[in-house]
């Protein structure tokens, strides 16, 4: 006879079961704390550090006759970055030439006037004016000397842009036979010291 029952089935275990081939491959280690280290990600923007950074601008007109460095080079203090052929650096040089034969002039005449003074020969009042004179024209050469100096000449009608700190071309804006105004907006060169930043 036959019933209506379903056939038996064995009862699912709930147990984990590890088999020998996942025993073979199983490590055991100890819990510990581990040295749990957090990397946090930014977007920034690498700058220089502004009091450590010089923007060079013309000083005279003229033509770039070379220039020495290029962008990412590495410059001291006082390196020659370009040189300038300029009309204004050649009158700068013309003054400063001038200034000092007439100031060897009036150094002549004055040693001239002191020996005549001394030999009776002429006044007081002729040696006050030869040492006037001299006095005048050493301020002129002085002047002219360092309008020279200031400007970077050398006395041959070129204007050399030297590098005012230690760093690196961070920025060129130069190339040779590139025609130089002072009024010029953009600086020719960009030197920063790079050892601090900005982020």
């Amino acid at each position: 006879m036959q019933s209506c029952s379903s056939p038996k089935t064995e009862p699912v275990s709930d147990k984990f079961e590890i088999t020998d081939s996942l025993i073979s491959r199983l490590l055991v280690d100890t819990v510990a704390q581990a040295n749990n280290t957090t990397l946090l990600t930014f977007s920034a923007k690498i700058t220089a550090d502004e009091e450590r950074k010089a923007e060079i601008f013309p000083m005279v007109s003229g033509t770039v006759q070379n220039v020495a460095v290029r962008s990412g080079d590495r410059v001291t203090k006082g390196q020659t970055l370009a040189r300038v052929i300029s009309a204004e650096m050649a009158g700068y040089d013309k003054e400063a030439i001038s200034s000092s034969a007439e100031l060897s002039n009036a150094e002549r005449n004055l040693a001239q006037a002191k020996e005549l003074y001394n030999s009776g020969l002429s006044s007081a009042r002729e040696l006050k004016e030869a040492q006037n004179d001299f006095l005048i024209k050493q301020a002129e050469d002085k002047r002219a000397q360092a309008t020279l100096k200031l400007n970077g000449g050398n006395n041959n009608g070129i204007y050399t842009i030297k590098s005012p700190l230690n760093g690196v071309v961070i920025e060129k804006n130069v190339t040779s036979s590139m025609q130089l105004r002072p009024d010029n907006d953009n600086s020719l060169f960009t030197i920063a010291d790079l050892s601090n930043v900005w982020a």
